[in-house]
């Protein structure tokens, strides 16, 4: 009965967004369900699925993610699909953290426990591996646009409305990794996906569907249409309610002041947007140097990104966008036989096997552009023939 009592409990509590304290019942539900004589597996999976979740919706995404991954484990032993489906989709947060290996992991496991079945979770499964895959490497694109025409496909089929608006969000994240020129494409599928789940309070999928209209718009060039989606947002999230999506509008509204070359308020929004964040895909002295170095060289003190950069490479050292950064801050700097040994490490690896994630068009113009400072024309001529197929992004 003490489960029982304290899963009732944390029902009632995440009914209401009330979820760290929901996450707590589960907790204590949890801990009762240790003193039991009797061990119940997919009891234990199912409760470490709940509080993963109530976790994840409270920001405390860390933690989330230990516990849906015990959730997963449990899940396996238990030979419960459900359940598994469940922990690995609260692992890989959709679109929020895309490109993590271990969320592939997950969903890869999970796509085949669902081979041949059909349903809801099926159609999720597909849209967020779909997601994952071209955030961790855009090579792999054919197999997320197969992934998402077969969810799409699927929703429309079973005619589900909120995974309709998962499939075709899903969709709209593939494209834009082909190309900014499918803005157009991405609002459409964003608005279908907005009005599959208007006013059935969906509203983490509204907020998500904005998100893409916001980027799709500035990709466009279109900054006012973007700042009326972006108040449409603001408003949305506050319905939401949710401390998991906090650092969304700070981290947004940095980008627009640094656009603007309103440089301190960039700096001081980045702060606070990231300093909420706890989402592991996104560090936040990551995420932070990102923001910084861009207003270091917009400020004409290129230099500085050295003392941004080099202490990260102790932790991050795998990371080509970092490791670029870190090039081209040396040439700035005027460190330019430092800057050649990079681009000579870079060159040697070969810059064509660099992965093509989100940051790899950014990766080779860093260095493209400590090419030109060092005056390396061979390294220049391999890295612009890797960028002319994308010279109009």
């Amino acid at each position: 009965q003490a489960v029982d009592y304290a899963k009732w409990a944390g029902d009632l509590a995440r009914g209401v967004a009330a979820y760290a304290d929901a996450a707590d019942h589960y907790e204590r539900a949890l801990r009762a369900l240790e003193l039991l004589p009797k061990a119940d597996a997919r009891r234990r999976a199912e409760l470490l699925v709940c509080a993963g979740w109530a976790h994840q919706s409270a920001g405390r995404t860390t933690h989330a993610r230990r516990v849906l991954e015990d959730a997963a484990a449990v899940a396996r032993s238990a030979g419960d699909p459900e359940l598994f489906a469940m922990a690995a989709l609260g692992f890989a947060e959709f679109f929020v953290s895309p490109g993590s290996t271990a969320a592939v992991s997950l969903l890869r496991e999970a796509h085949a426990m669902w081979a041949g079945r059909e349903g809801g979770l099926r159609i999720w499964i597909e849209s967020a591996l779909a997601i994952q895959l071209v955030g961790d490497n855009f090579n792999l694109r054919d197999e997320a646009e197969h992934l998402t025409a077969s969810a799409e496909k699927a929703a429309r089929s079973l005619g589900t409305r909120r995974s309709l608006a998962a499939a075709l969000l899903a969709r709209a994240f593939v494209a834009r990794t082909a190309s900014v020129e499918t803005a157009r494409q991405r609002i459409e599928l964003a608005d279908e996906a907005t009005e599959a789940v208007r006013d059935r309070g969906e509203i983490t999928l509204e907020v998500m569907a904005s998100i893409a209209r916001e980027v799709a718009w500035m990709d466009l060039g279109e900054r006012d249409e973007a700042d009326r989606e972006l108040l449409r947002l603001e408003h949305l999230l506050g319905r939401l309610h949710s401390s998991y999506w906090r650092a969304v509008m700070p981290a947004m509204r940095s980008a627009r002041a640094l656009l603007d070359a309103r440089f301190d308020e960039s700096e001081a929004l980045a702060r606070s947007a990231f300093a909420a964040s706890d989402l592991p895909s996104f560090p936040y002295e990551l995420s932070l140097a990102a923001v910084l170095g861009a207003i270091r060289f917009e400020q004409g003190r290129g230099a500085e990104i050295v003392g941004i950069v080099e202490p990260l490479l102790r932790t991050y050292a795998p990371y080509p966008v970092l490791r670029a950064a870190h090039v081209f801050a040396l040439a700035e700097a005027g460190r330019l036989e430092d800057a050649r040994r990079g681009i000579d490490a870079f060159a040697e690896e070969g810059f064509e096997k660099l992965g093509i994630t989100d940051n790899w068009t950014f990766t080779l113009g860093l260095l493209a552009r400590a090419c030109f400072a060092i005056g390396d024309a061979r390294a220049a001529r391999a890295l612009a023939s890797l960028l002319a197929p994308r010279a109009s992004e």
